[in-house]
């Protein structure tokens, strides 16, 4: 079978990049199909000619030159605006050099389908639309400031028509069948699997210093635990206020802190959602003064993870549902994360608490 595979950011995996793409393409050509991936400009960051042809670690790509993508919602939407409109300008092309039988729109976003569809009809050739993730929401959380109604109304209906059309519609999201039917969408046919796993990496020797520092936490700590992903320690001020100076100061440092990140980014100020940051502060340090009998350790430990759970995982998913229209599905994945964040956030608590300097320039 002759594959068409869009992925705006397929890039190879000794790029960095994203590359799945690949990944199923070398395993589609093992089985004795033709796969050709349609990406921007070399892994979306050197472009190139309008419409060029590459070959590499045995996989075709048909590369669309367009800018690599920017900070922002701005620069994210100009890469994609770009690659887009060369991709509809190109699909006769496309369908005439590679005669696809099977195109598969899987660049994340529901707007690549259009394309993918009107290069199919131009083929005779079918169509398959990958749900990744649930873009619409997911840009509403990520880009809050351009959260306007039209911008809503365009995506959603373009995740329907995507989820209506496709002759195929396969889901890589584990409840891939709830969230359609959240949105109200039936597609024809749906299959849902498991998110493919990345390659194998080949491994490496750790450097000196990295060496140094882990069997020094060996010798000090019986089991160590590593965690890959995104991180972030912009509630470490929230709690260390609200544990130093009390529930008041913590719920002032939450709230003056999105409200002044949010007027610096550009995003519309969302009222509960800057509560929510404010009662991770208050209810931390509430907590904190209500259990003085208690080791510092486990008094730590429960007054962070109280502060995430009512205002995070409670207030915060309360306003993306009511302002934004979240399904509980998406909610549902900040539970996990906000139990990850509250216990780094208790390790460097604990640290900075046990730091004499610190202290004493607080009882100052």
């Amino acid at each position: 079978m002759k594959i068409l595979y869009i992925d705006h950011h397929a890039a190879l995996p000794s790029s960095g990049g994203d590359c799945r793409a690949v990944q199923l393409a070398q395993g589609w050509q093992q089985c004795g199909d033709t796969v050709t991936i349609v990406a921007a400009g070399e892994g979306s960051r050197t472009p190139c000619g309008d419409m060029e042809e590459t070959h590499a670690e045995g996989v075709t790509f048909c590369r669309l030159s367009a800018p690599p993508p920017g900070r922002g919602v701005g620069g994210s939407r100009k890469s994609m605006q770009v690659f887009l409109k060369k991709l509809y300008v190109s699909a006769p092309a496309l369908a005439e050099r590679y005669r696809p039988e099977l195109v598969i729109a899987a660049g994340g976003y529901p707007y690549d389908f259009f394309c993918a569809q009107r290069t199919a009809k131009l083929a005779g050739a079918k169509t398959v639309f990958e749900l990744r993730e649930p873009w619409p929401e997911w840009q509403r959380e990520r880009y809050a400031e351009d959260d306007s109604r039209l911008n809503r109304c365009i995506a959603d209906y373009a995740m329907g028509y995507a989820l209506r059309n496709a002759d195929l519609t396969v889901s890589f999201l584990p409840r891939g069948e709830d969230y359609c039917r959240d949105r109200g969408q039936q597609p024809a046919r749906l299959i849902t699997l498991p998110a493919p796993a990345p390659p194998a990496a080949q491994p490496r020797p750790l450097g000196e210093d990295d060496a140094a520092a882990i069997h020094a936490l060996r010798e000090k700590y019986p089991t160590l635990i590593a965690y890959a992903g995104p991180l972030t320690a912009r509630r470490l001020p929230v709690l260390l206020a609200a544990l130093l100076f009390g529930p008041g100061a913590g719920f002032a440092v939450g709230a003056v802190a999105d409200i002044v990140g949010g007027v610096l980014a550009g995003y519309a100020i969302n009222p509960l959602i800057t509560l929510g940051a404010g009662a991770i502060g208050l209810v931390a340090g509430l907590a904190w003064q209500k259990m003085p009998g208690l080791r510092t350790g486990l008094r730590l430990q429960i007054s962070v993870l109280l502060g995430h759970f009512v205002g995070s995982m409670v207030i915060t998913s309360l306003a993306l549902r009511l302002f934004y229209g979240y399904p509980w599905a998406t909610l549902a994945v900040r539970i996990p994360n906000a139990l990850i964040l509250a216990a780094v956030n208790t390790v460097l608590l604990r640290i900075l608490l046990e730091n004499r300097t610190l202290m004493k320039m607080v009882k100052k």
